[in-house]
């Protein structure tokens, strides 16, 4: 099981359209908090990424790590 403190690469999977954004963090529970914070804002910086965040919904998407 991963910390959130550790550092790694992540995605968030749109289970609708199977699309993915996939990130990097050196601190990964803090930048799955700064994307949800932006996000639910709708003011993420990856304008596709929030476009389908705003069309198909939080609950759309699941957060994985790939990688430590």
């Amino acid at each position: 099981m991963a910390k959130l403190t550790e550092s790694g690469i992540y995605a968030f999977f749109n289970t609708v359209n199977g699309k993915c954004y996939v990130g990097s963090a050196v601190n990964l529970g803090q930048r799955f908090r700064g994307h949800l914070t932006l996000l639910r804002k709708g003011q993420n910086k990856n304008k596709h990424f929030q476009s389908a965040w705003d069309k198909y919904g939080e609950l759309a998407f699941v957060w994985v790590v790939l990688e430590l």
